[in-house]
């Protein structure tokens, strides 16, 4: 089994980026390894996170 997980998150249209911004953050700061976003305002965001799964290796 992997040690790691992705996580992928749909964020409506309307949202703008900084909101995206924050969300990534906070996830980096919860101890994420990694954490992206694309989309667009008008069509939405997806936000991709790559976490650690704690007792695997």
């Amino acid at each position: 089994m992997p040690a790691t997980i992705e996580t992928y998150e749909k964020f409506p249209r309307g949202i703008a980026e900084p909101r995206l911004k924050e969300e990534q953050r906070l996830r980096l700061k919860a101890g994420a390894i990694t954490s992206t976003y694309r989309g667009a305002e008008r069509t939405g965001w997806t936000l991709t996170t790559v976490w650690n799964v704690i007792g695997e290796q």
